[in-house]
């Protein structure tokens, strides 16, 4: 009987404590399922909150996640998760390729890396130049070229940089070359036109007896060093007008001392053989008994022999040399 009875209040105590444990259980669950229906309504984008064909649920912010204050202020930028890390992917790829510029506490590993890495040479050897079309590179071309790439080196500047420079020089050497070529042409024209009007007809005259001059001072190497000799204006010493009417005065005062050095040889041989006939017509009208005819002819061969010897008046801006 005792066995009978213990058996009945257990199973009476079993009975009351499935019926507790059951209502808490119960209610416990539905909690739960409650919080994970808020708590997952948070993380769902509408996508994913309409995928059983229910009502879309607006996402939560996920950017109240981000304690720091600046952090979360630059996430603003950005619509969803996704897109924050597509830009810091992007960011990465970037900066994977970037240049950066060295600091000022930079060691000399980072500064040789940033110079080859924007084209430096390693060595100033390493910048080739060029010339203009059609010259060649004279000492002091080279002088120039040799200075240019020590300095180029010096301040870091890309060779193709420097390919740059060189290009532009040549262009602009040229056109200021070409440029003082035709002011020499337009200078040497205004000289001639004035001493063809101060001189007349004795221009040609006294303009080969400059050159004749001219050549009895100077080989022709140094000919043509002194004439093109620039002065403090840019134009050719040989051109200047004073020049010119120096070396025709020099050559007019040689003609006295010797013969006319505006004379060609061909034309000294024509003059001395006139002069030669001359002599022997005079001779002949002299036996003759032909003084007057004697005389003019006399006359023709002194300025023949004037020319030959330089003797003979020269009209010049001085006015005529006895």
């Amino acid at each position: 009987m005792a066995e009978d009875t213990q058996g009945t209040d257990s199973q009476e105590g079993a009975g009351d404590g499935q019926d507790g444990t059951g209502t808490d259980g119960a209610q416990g669950q539905e909690q739960q399922a409650q919080d994970q229906e808020r708590g997952g309504a948070q993380h769902l984008t509408g996508d994913d909150a309409g995928k059983d064909g229910g009502e879309k649920k607006p996402a939560g912010n996920w950017r109240d996640n981000i304690q720091d204050e600046k952090l979360r202020g630059h996430a603003e930028r950005f619509t969803t998760p996704e897109d924050l890390v597509k830009s810091h992917l992007d960011l990465r790829t970037k900066l994977s390729s970037a240049i950066f510029i060295p600091g000022k506490d930079a060691d000399e590993k980072d500064i040789q890396a940033f110079r080859k890495a924007i084209g430096v040479p390693e060595k100033p050897e390493g910048y080739e130049f060029k010339m203009p079309e059609g010259k060649e590179a004279g000492e002091n071309d080279k002088a120039f070229q040799e200075a240019a790439r020590q300095a180029f080196h010096k301040l870091g500047i890309p060779a193709p940089a420097a390919a740059g420079l060189n290009a532009w020089w040549n262009e602009m050497t040229s056109a200021m070359q070409a440029a003082q070529v035709e002011a020499d042409k337009q200078y040497a024209a205004q000289t001639e036109a004035a001493l063809k009007k101060e001189w007349g007809d004795d221009y040609d005259r006294n303009h080969a007896l400059a050159n004749k001059a001219l050549e009895s001072f100077f080989e022709k190497e140094g000919k043509e060093a002194f004439q093109t000799l620039e002065l403090k204006d840019g134009r050719l010493l040989g051109d200047h007008p004073e020049v010119v009417k120096a070396f025709a005065k020099i050559g007019r005062e040689m003609v006295n001392f010797g013969p006319d050095p505006a004379l060609a040889t061909n034309e000294q041989t024509t003059i001395q053989e006139k002069f030669n006939d001359l002599q022997k017509r005079k001779m002949d009208a002299r036996n003759a008994g032909k003084t007057d005819e004697a005389e003019r002819l006399d006359a023709e061969q002194a300025k023949l022999y004037e020319r030959l010897h330089g003797t003979a008046p020269i009209i010049g801006t001085e006015g005529r040399a006895a």
